[in-house]
């Protein structure tokens, strides 16, 4: 079975969800899947692997080569995220700006932002079809 994790990755201005799924297959119809797809013949080799891409309804490349990523927050994360893969916790921040040495302290999630944000629009009266309370 592969793990899956989902990211949220920041850089200057850019907040975005991401998906990173590591391969590791744990029975021959799996390692043969993998195998046709070009993920390589063995278990070892296929966990080498991780898929990894923005998600935004399906608008963004899903991808597992780094070096073909649209921009530089993602071949930046990519790379990072490969490396990183086991350490990682579902749902960490992972800060483009922190790890090319651009900023001395990496950011924090937009969703603690987000809810800041929404407590005072509610303070204030302001509606926002994105910012509605839970029911």
């Amino acid at each position: 079975m592969s793990t899956v994790k989902f990211l949220e990755i920041r850089d200057r201005a850019t907040c975005i969800t991401a998906i990173a799924v590591k391969f590791s297959p744990k029975n021959e119809q799996e390692r043969w899947l993998l195998m046709t797809a070009g993920f390589g013949n063995s278990v070892v080799e296929q966990k080498e692997y991780v898929l990894f891409g923005g998600i935004n309804g399906g608008a963004k490349d899903i991808l597992t080569n780094p070096y073909k990523q649209h921009s530089r927050t993602m071949y930046t994360a990519h790379i990072y995220v490969q490396k990183n893969f086991d350490e990682l916790k579902n749902g960490q921040v992972i800060d483009v700006e922190f790890i090319l040495g651009e900023t001395g302290k990496p950011k924090t999630t937009e969703n603690t932002s987000r809810e800041d944000l929404r407590t005072e629009k509610i303070q204030w009266g302001i509606d926002s079809d994105c910012m509605e309370e839970e029911k």
